[in-house]
């Protein structure tokens, strides 16, 4: 067995079975089903209270397919949302409540009073862009 590039050493029960039969027996981490001659598929549930049809609502969740990953991004590192500044509950719940406000309250500014190509933007592009604008001090020659 050859190691990779990191000097660890491949798990051999990690590795995918190269059998039909072998595939057939092993055991996923996530519900499956059987569909007879089709084989096992993955199985999972959608909820929404959509008023839409099913085909297309289960369309509209795959174009959906990865933007929360950015919120999440922009949460987590934009606005200190990756470290809770309590072991207390309550005060990590309220440090939690406000940075979702804040981001609310960014994506309407960025949407209703910027607009355009600010809309994509993200926290920290507008704060450089923007919000330190007027904290700039310029000193021309000879004039101090």
């Amino acid at each position: 067995m050859r190691g990779h590039a990191s000097g660890l050493q491949r798990d051999p029960a990690r590795l995918a079975p190269h059998h039909k039969a072998d595939r057939e027996q092993r055991v996923l981490p996530f519900p499956v089903m059987e569909f007879g001659d089709l084989g096992r598929h993955k199985v999972f549930g959608l909820v929404s209270n959509r008023a839409i049809d099913g085909e297309e609502l289960i369309w509209w969740s795959r174009e959906r397919c990865g933007a929360s990953e950015g919120v999440h991004s922009e949460m987590k590192h934009g606005l200190a949302g990756g470290k809770l500044p309590s072991g207390l509950f309550g005060a990590n719940a309220a440090w939690w409540a406000i940075m979702v406000l804040a981001l609310n309250l960014n994506t309407a500014l960025k949407r209703l009073a910027l607009g355009g190509e600010w809309a994509t933007k993200r926290l920290k592009a507008i704060r450089y862009a923007i919000i330190h604008l007027p904290g700039r001090v310029v000193r021309h020659a000879r004039c101090w």
